[in-house]
């Protein structure tokens, strides 16, 4: 069987073919004329022929109503995990949009388990899904193929370079704040550091913010915002440091990049990641600002660290991963049934954390909303207070002014006011 394949993002929607040019279509553009979002898709399906949909918008407000679609049409869908299992968790913030609910956490396994297949990009994401979808694979992020080819990790390691790196998307869960924090405090014994941030905000005025940071601590000359790039190779090159100071990571394609380069890494702890075990990487705790710092100090002040460290980050570069979703297409065109290592009992335990995980959820986004409810509604009740009060003073006053006493009070006062008025001039000279 050949497979066509139909790539989903939030932004565009691509019909495929076995051989040539990936071909993009907006939905924007179709639901102008449809006027509905999900018959503008279900023309995209049909009309290509799609018979899978590789699905890598594991989190969007349309995932279930996209897999019920593909149910009726017969369509096999792949959903793609591309982040870490427990992400919901740990970016909610009380917002409640979709890929920042704690609430979706419960929502995705019972999703995933309608899929044909599901792919994570760990171990562990691999061990969390295959409870609920016998056919889920675990297939790492692929470099691209001049990795493979040796042009990067035949090249000189740096043995004497002072420049830090951190590289990704200026995001709240990243913490770049962080890599200036440490940088201050390895810029006291290494005054010679310099630190290069290489990515862009996914809002207007973070940037704004880690510079006038980094301007209070007198950094500026030490920090370089080289904003978005297509090509990050020759940053990888030129650094002696990889520092990444995320929350929360998938896979971390930036680490694998690293590697690559044959970089010394230091890094907040993530222990779920393939790379956990990397010699060359030093993971400290989460937000541990001055053990980031010693551990950079550390290999600043040694060349035999720092060689050891990058010969170990060489050895955990990625390697190809076509061959495992050719492994994951011909199994679904074979109607291949993996198996599960799953009992009742299992899903008696995870549907029993996940239904009173979601109550309790449930519970306090409730009382939020009736907090913020009674919030503006004592907030417009003191706005019309306010208003009626300065209505009725407006009104008192309009009265007081209008009356026979304040207007003969005037009068009487007019010739002493003209009188006085010079000497009030002489007296501010």
């Amino acid at each position: 069987n050949s497979y066509l394949s139909i790539i989903i993002s939030e932004a565009y929607y691509g019909a495929g073919k076995k051989c040539g040019k990936l071909e993009t279509i907006t939905l924007e553009s179709l639901t102008k004329e449809t006027g509905s979002r999900l018959s503008a898709f279900a023309s995209v399906l049909s009309e290509s022929k799609v018979d899978v949909l590789l699905y890598n918008d594991w989190f969007g407000d349309f995932l279930v109503w996209d897999v019920i679609l593909c149910a009726i049409l017969n369509i096999k869908v792949v959903l793609n995990i591309h982040g870490v299992f427990s992400h919901f968790l740990d970016v909610s913030n009380g917002t409640f949009a979709s890929w920042n609910d704690g609430r979706f956490f419960a929502l995705v396994p019972k999703v995933a388990a309608l899929c044909d297949a599901v792919v994570g990009q760990t171990a562990v994401n691999k061990r969390f899904f295959k409870q609920f979808n016998p056919n889920t694979y675990e297939i790492k992020n692929t470099l691209p193929k001049r990795y493979a080819q040796q042009e990067i990790t035949n090249s000189k390691i740096n043995a004497d370079s002072s420049e830090l790196l951190w590289v990704g998307r200026f995001d709240i869960f990243k913490h770049p704040e962080d890599a200036i924090l440490i940088l201050d405090k390895v810029a006291k014994t290494h005054p010679e550091v310099k630190l290069t941030f290489v990515g862009k905000s996914g809002y207007e005025t973070y940037e704004q913010e880690l510079e006038s940071l980094a301007n209070s601590l007198n950094l500026t000359n030490h920090i370089s915002f080289e904003g978005f790039q297509e090509n990050v190779d020759k940053y990888y090159s030129h650094a002696g440091v990889l520092l990444l100071t995320s929350e929360v990571e998938g896979y971390c394609m930036v680490l694998a990049e690293a590697c690559a380069h044959g970089l010394p890494i230091v890094a907040y702890d993530l222990p779920y990641l393939p790379f956990a075990k990397c010699k060359g990487i030093e993971w400290v705790a989460q937000g541990d600002i001055q053990g980031a710092a010693d551990q950079i100090c550390s290999i600043l002040s040694s060349t035999k660290k720092r060689m050891e460290m990058a010969s170990a980050s060489l050895s955990y570069t990625t390697q190809n991963s076509e061959d495992s979703w050719t492994e994951v297409l011909e199994d679904l065109a074979i109607g291949k049934k993996n198996s599960c290592d799953s009992t009742e009992l299992d899903t008696l335990l995870w549907n029993t954390l996940f239904s009173h995980y979601l109550k309790g959820a449930n519970r306090a986004h409730d009382e939020i909303s009736k907090l913020s409810a009674t919030i503006a509604r004592q907030d417009e009740e003191l706005n019309k207070e306010r208003e009626t009060r300065g209505i009725l003073l407006d009104a008192c006053r309009n009265e007081y002014e209008q009356s026979y006493s304040y207007r003969i009070g005037r009068a009487l006062l007019t010739l002493p006011r003209l009188a006085a008025k010079p000497f009030r001039g002489k007296h501010r000279h």
